[in-house]
């Protein structure tokens, strides 16, 4: 994800530290899940849904709650008029919060510029599909099948030699007959 960075700087929250090295943005950004907030502090919209996502998101990055927290990330891509409230709307929302500087081309382009991330996101997310959502029969792994061939394999020896045991224990019997 740290691609979809490259050449800007992020801030980290409430504090002037930028994250401009492609080092930085690596170790802030890859093999996470992020989230990208386009909003507003003015919005009422987004007033009443960003305490909905501070509060989702500081359960998913606290280690009292999920194992591995540090999994997730986010950044803000403000849409407000002034950068002062733009700041201000960050000084409520978690430290963990990266955001874009104020008047980014990001920005001012909205969702429209991360438009291939979306459509690639698309087709990754019809990848992770539950099995439920697809057909009864759909395979677990690239190996389900040769497992499924085994098991059918072995359970059909181990009838085959309940077969032979009962055909001995019979002929035992017979024999023991035969010898009176």
């Amino acid at each position: 994800m740290s691609a979809l960075f490259a050449g800007k700087v992020l801030r980290a929250n409430r504090e002037r530290d930028e994250l401009d090295t492609e080092r930085e943005l690596r170790g802030a950004l890859d093999n996470k899940v992020l989230l990208l907030y386009f909003g507003s502090g003015q919005c009422p919209r987004c007033q009443r849904f960003s305490p909905l996502l501070r509060d989702f998101f500081q359960r998913l990055t606290d280690e009292f709650y999920v194992e591995r927290s540090s999994q997730l990330g986010l950044v803000y891509v403000s849409r407000d008029e002034t950068e002062e409230q733009q700041s201000a709307f960050l000084r409520s929302m978690p430290r963990r919060w990266l955001a874009l500087p104020f008047g980014d081309t990001f920005a001012r382009m909205g969702p429209s510029c991360f438009q291939n991330w979306q459509e690639a996101a698309e087709i990754l997310d019809r990848n992770f599909r539950l099995a439920e959502d697809f057909d009864k029969n759909a395979r677990r792994s690239f190996t389900h099948p040769l497992r499924r061939l085994k098991y059918k394999l072995d359970k059909e020896q181990e009838q085959d030699k309940s077969k032979e045991m009962k055909e001995l224990r019979k002929a035992k019997s017979q024999m023991e007959g035969l010898e009176e």
